[in-house]
């Protein structure tokens, strides 16, 4: 145990790394996953003595393992940062076992490591980019551009704010621009520190707007696209801004939980979803504002010559994150793969993308196999969020794998009757125990697939 303490990584671009990983994973138990309370406590313990102890490498590591024991036993039904940074930490594991604790050779070079994360920001960013190419997202009226600029402002200012439509296209053109545009940018020495500052920009705007989490890992990804992992030495001041950071966090997820244990959920529901997360969020933002200067000022980026043969080291990883973002068109998983904020629609008869028409790409019938509740005791996890902000069940039809898999997990946390009044293929059900009803047959392989609820208006309003 002495010997393993006693080990250092000589790398400081890699302790960077792993500091700001270790950001993104609190922000992100601090912020959405409050279920897993004695995990989260745990890693903010970690977290305060890896701020105390910055050196001490094994603290960022311990929240790498408890990311990943919470991300497997919750894969794909999280977060599109929790999958990703599932993906990542996974990485991270396997490189840093290799290195400390098998004392072998990486099995890819630094110049590798930093293509990979290059691919990481262009996938996470372009594979968004790809889910909002369709024509409700350009519905002035409906476009989560619009939602989500207008919040932001609003959130700036404490009091409501409308833009134009002239002010809202814009920003949707805008939005293609930062995530289809921009990521390409990083692949060429010349436009790498440009491209990196402008998408740090891009995620800034996204923290102060609840989000905070996603934009924690989006700086992840973007700082390790740009750093030369072949130098055993960062910038002093970029890694002690990341320490700034990491204090910034800390203190935001401390003033989110301390609100929500004053005033718990569901009483607090309005509370717990607009003042604590946006409290922390801005103060996680004054962090990264902080960071983000003290990148801007200090970051030489360096040229790297990248073996331009055949590697698999390289093509697997990256043809396992497009499949997984694309897997939304074959009939499989919609959410948690970066279709959040992108007004999509995915259905066999109704699908609004501007390029692909899942009619004729649509392989599985999940989401075409659904049911209209009309009152029910159980709650539809994934429409949660929705629920809040945009109304009824009545509102929404719900795949039957998904209502499933809700009635699984509602089962298991309770001892009391639940019921269900719902319509299926043109019939009426009520059922007054759903425990002993054919709704109770979820199958292993359901939780693999992450389906949101289906709007039954047009055009398609908003939703995460």
């Amino acid at each position: 145990m002495n010997k393993l303490f006693n080990k250092k990584i000589h790398n400081n671009n890699f302790n960077l790394i792993l500091t700001l990983y270790s950001i993104a994973i609190l922000m992100d138990f601090g912020s959405h996953r409050w279920r897993f309370s004695v995990i989260t406590i745990l890693i903010i313990i970690l977290s305060i003595i890896l701020l105390l102890k910055p050196k001490l490498w094994q603290a960022s590591f311990g929240i790498v393992i408890l990311g990943l024991v919470v991300g497997l036993v919750s894969f794909p039904n999280m977060a599109n940062n929790g999958n990703l940074e599932l993906f990542l930490g996974g990485g991270i594991l396997f490189l840093f076992s290799k290195k400390i604790f098998l004392k072998e050779k990486l099995c890819l070079t630094p110049n590798e490591i930093s293509l990979i994360f290059r691919w990481f920001v262009m996938f996470t960013y372009g594979m968004a980019g790809f889910h909002k190419l369709n024509y409700d997202f350009f519905n002035l009226d409906v476009s989560c551009t619009h939602l989500i600029s207008q919040n932001l402002i609003s959130n700036v200012l404490g009091e409501e704010f409308n833009f134009s439509a002239v002010w809202t296209s814009l920003f949707i053109h805008l939005t293609f621009f930062f995530e289809l545009v921009v990521p390409v940018g990083l692949f060429f020495y010349k436009t790498r520190k440009i491209s990196a500052i402008l998408l740090l920009i891009f995620i800034f705007s996204l923290g102060l707007n609840n989000v905070a989490n996603f934009t924690a890992y989006g700086v992840v990804i973007i700082i390790g696209s740009v750093l030369d992992f072949n130098s055993l030495n960062t910038n002093t001041k970029i890694y002690n801004a990341s320490r700034v950071l990491l204090f910034f966090a800390l203190v935001g997820i401390l003033v989110n939980l301390t609100w929500i244990a004053l005033f718990p959920y569901p009483k607090s529901i309005t509370r717990v979803m607009t003042f604590p997360n946006l409290a922390g969020c801005l103060i996680f933002s004054a962090g990264l504002s902080y960071f983000i200067l003290q990148f801007i000022k200090h970051l030489k980026v360096t040229k790297q010559k990248i073996n331009q043969s055949f590697s698999y080291k390289i093509v697997l990883p990256v043809v396992f994150l497009w499949c997984f973002g694309f897997q939304a068109y074959i009939g499989l998983s919609n959410t948690g793969n970066l279709t959040m904020f992108s007004n999509l629609i995915t259905e066999k008869s109704r699908n609004n993308h501007l390029l692909i028409d899942t009619k004729k790409t649509k392989i599985f019938d999940f989401e075409e196999d659904n049911i209209e509740i009309f009152h029910s005791s159980i709650e539809i996890q994934r429409e949660f969020y929705d629920k809040y902000f945009q109304g009824r069940y009545t509102e929404y039809l719900y795949p039957m794998i998904e209502v499933k898999k809700n009635i699984k997990q509602a089962l298991s946390r309770t001892d009391k009757k639940l019921f269900i009044y719902f319509k299926y293929n043109g019939k009426y059900y009520y059922i007054k125990d759903v425990k002993n009803s054919p709704l109770n047959n979820s199958k292993w392989w359901h939780r693999y697939v992450f389906l949101r609820g289906i709007q039954k208006e047009r055009p398609n309003r908003c939703q995460w």
